[in-house]
């Protein structure tokens, strides 16, 4: 969870819409990365599902420690808020490749961030520059297409973008360079 400005936060987890024991081997869900935004301290919530075309897990989801067939996802998740109140969370990606595609699950644990592109933010100062708008980028930079992807995000209609921990670093350079 992260909070801006009062009255102002983010929950983002992994949810599944599929019934059923989701500790089991043989539960069948598909499992994708949520954020739940608030706007007036709770009272009220909107849910976005960050990945709806990109499912973050297949299977079961192990929450018990030690070893299992279901734990391959690092185990943790954090949501930080940049200089304008854009959301980022890092979590697992453990459906990659094939899996993502609709094939089998990858049992992968690649560590990712997505990034809010569009829609208010938690900080109400900026909320005329990030509602419904994305960021121009800098026709100057050189960026890296490599593990690079987009992901369907929330946030009001604009991707989120989505990158291995790998490129954690260039992405905090980019964000500074950009405000």
């Amino acid at each position: 969870m992260v909070a801006g400005d009062d009255n102002r936060a983010a929950l983002a987890f992994l949810g599944t819409t599929t019934a059923g024991d989701d500790q089991s081997s043989s539960f069948a869900g598909v499992w994708h990365l949520y954020v739940a935004f608030t706007y007036d301290g709770g009272a009220t919530w909107s849910l976005s599902d960050a990945t709806p075309s990109d499912p973050v897990q297949k299977g079961c989801i192990w929450l018990g420690g030690g070893t299992n067939e279901c734990r391959n996802l690092l185990d943790f998740m954090d949501a930080t808020i940049d200089r304008s109140g854009r959301v980022l969370v890092g979590w697992a990606d453990g459906c990659t490749g094939p899996c993502a595609g609709g094939g089998a699950n990858t049992h992968t644990a690649i560590a990712t961030i997505a990034r809010e592109s569009s829609g208010a933010g938690l900080l109400s100062a900026f909320d005329a520059t990030t509602a419904g708008t994305t960021r121009k980028k800098n026709p100057r930079k050189r960026r890296r297409k490599a593990r690079t992807r987009t992901v369907a995000g929330r946030y009001a209609g604009g991707p989120a973008r989505v990158r291995p921990r790998e490129e954690k670093e260039a992405l905090e350079r980019e964000l500074e360079a950009s405000y």
